[in-house]
């Protein structure tokens, strides 16, 4: 690698990692965007179907008895509602958490080919930054030393 290069890759390989996490970024607004959408239709339809059912609720009798079930189940619909969300965040920041992960070890190994690839470089190498599996020349000396 060529030292008039380095500024070049080393600042396009930093570029890189910022558009993959607002890439991730962007993919889990969508996600969320999409579950909030879902869960309005969801609440929507359930409310039409109760005034459906209060509306042709003929007698008196029917008219009284109508909120205890009504309210019973609309208890059990929040808790399913509530609970089908924490599944969609848990999924959400499982895939948010799994790729940036790993787009912080590609540029970690980006770096490294960077920084690595080059003598003129590799003894300003910090430690650990030999995590993708190579050891700089700084690092033996280090572990010789000792």
């Amino acid at each position: 690698m060529s030292t008039e290069n380095f500024p070049v890759n080393l600042y396009k390989t930093n570029l890189e990692l910022q558009l993959r996490i607002m890439q991730l970024l962007q993919d889990n607004r969508q996600r969320w965007l999409e579950a909030a959408q879902q869960r309005n239709t969801d609440a929507m339809a359930k409310t039409k179907t109760e005034i459906e059912g209060l509306s042709q609720a003929v007698d008196l009798q029917s008219l009284v008895t109508m909120p205890t079930n009504t309210a019973g189940y609309l208890f059990q619909a929040c808790m399913s509602s509530a609970q089908a969300m924490n599944e969609i965040a848990i999924k959400n920041q499982t895939d948010f958490s799994t790729g940036l992960q790993q787009a912080l070890q590609d540029w970690q190994k980006g770096v490294t080919q960077i920084l690595g690839g080059s003598t003129n470089f590799a003894p300003w190498l910090p430690t650990s930054m030999s995590l993708a599996g190579k050891s700089t020349p700084a690092a033996k000396q280090k572990k010789t030393a000792e």
